[in-house]
């Protein structure tokens, strides 16, 4: 069962998972994805929103899970916090692969993230914690650095201050920011699978076209051995299980910064081709580290043709843009699963009219049900 099934990572990794053989069900609070058209799945199931419906989210699928026999469950999105947190109360036939949810709500949070680095005495850039305007005017950064909530995604709420002018910010009592040194280098980000603190599945790829400079449109698989190494000695310290990706700086001293963490599935697991096969790192029974090829890449070309246009002339790389545009393949096509594609026009016009509705953009809409945005009671 693949919950947060919204999402094109869902699409990818139920592939994965039937051309390994299994049967593959998800679920979602949103009626209107592709992942519903495609034959890799053999039902769908609408569920009340974890945010705003904890007790309906968990009881519904614990009807599904009894219902069809599930034996695994895969959060795919955001709502990996509401599962680890309420994994207990589905029954023991059903593995839940994330971590227990203190660890996983300590890696979202962006300032525990930070501190948890700092235990483990893993490089971190400097950062401090801000619970009122007054705590920024304190804080004794120099220009230029970085304001961010402890709760975001997709770099919304992620403000370069360039000046000694102190920006006027508002600090909610859940969700502190974070002001935090700015590290020059070379952006990267990395996704991984793991099983009880071992990597089972590993990718890593540069940002190069993205949704207003976070959120990647194309993806380009590269050998990165520090990143590899890096991952492979967190996930161990802390023990960790589930997916879960990295965006990291690296200088031109060779020095890697981690600056932020998703205990989710990401981008990366587009670059995973079928043969590949992916779906054993979800069942722990490979035993050497799956990674795709060198230079595999894949694009979301909704994406690139609404925002990786913008990164292309910004960069002053408008021929590499369009090359990359016509020659990459898209992540929701595929000609054996070919529905989700026909069908991916009258989804993303569903998210439009619903973005216009709500006064919300696409990529804050198409969260918005499942996101944790406070430290818990």
């Amino acid at each position: 069962m693949l919950t947060g099934a919204r999402s094109p990572c869902a699409l990818e990794l139920a592939r994965q998972l039937h051309f390994a053989g299994h049967s593959v069900f998800a679920a979602d609070t949103s009626t209107m994805h592709v992942l519903k058209f495609s034959n890799s799945i053999e039902k769908f199931y609408t569920i009340p929103s974890p945010r705003f419906d904890g007790k309906g989210f968990i009881k519904t699928l614990n009807e599904i899970v009894v219902k069809e026999k599930i034996d695994l469950m895969v959060p795919v999105w955001e709502e990996v916090m509401y599962l680890s947190l309420y994994k207990d109360q589905l029954p023991k036939s059903c593995e839940v692969f994330c971590s227990p949810f203190k660890l996983v709500h300590e890696l979202h949070n962006k300032w525990l993230f930070i501190k948890l680095l700092n235990a483990l005495e893993v490089k971190a850039p400097r950062s401090v914690l801000l619970h009122t305007q007054e705590d920024l005017q304190d804080f004794a950064f120099e220009a230029p650095y970085i304001l961010k909530k402890c709760f975001s995604r997709g770099s919304r709420d992620v403000f370069k201050v360039m000046t000694a002018e102190i920006p006027k910010i508002n600090i909610e009592p859940d969700n502190p920011w974070i002001a935090q040194e700015f590290i020059k280098g070379k952006n990267y980000c990395s996704f991984s699978v793991c099983y009880q603190g071992k990597l089972l599945a590993h990718t890593a790829y540069p940002v190069q076209y993205t949704i207003d400079g976070s959120s990647c449109v194309a993806f380009e698989a590269i050998d990165h051995p520090a990143i590899a190494d890096w991952v492979i000695s967190f996930v161990k310290k802390i023990n960790y299980t589930g997916q879960i990706a990295f965006d990291f700086i690296e200088t031109e001293e060779r020095q890697l910064y981690s600056i932020e963490c998703n205990p989710r599935a990401t981008s990366g697991i587009h670059l995973f081709k079928l043969e590949d096969r992916l779906a054993d790192a979800y069942f722990h029974q490979n035993t050497q580290v799956i990674k795709p090829n060198v230079g595999n890449s894949q694009q979301i070309v909704a994406g690139m043709l609404m925002y990786g246009l913008r990164s292309g002339v910004i960069e002053k790389k408008l021929s590499l843009y369009i090359k990359k545009l016509l020659t990459t393949k898209d992540v929701v096509f595929s000609s054996k699963d070919i529905k989700p594609f026909l069908f991916e026009p009258l989804v993303l016009t569903s998210y439009w009219l619903n973005s216009r509705k709500s006064k919300r953009s696409i990529p804050a809409l198409f969260t918005y049900d499942l996101e944790w945005d406070e430290d818990p009671k």
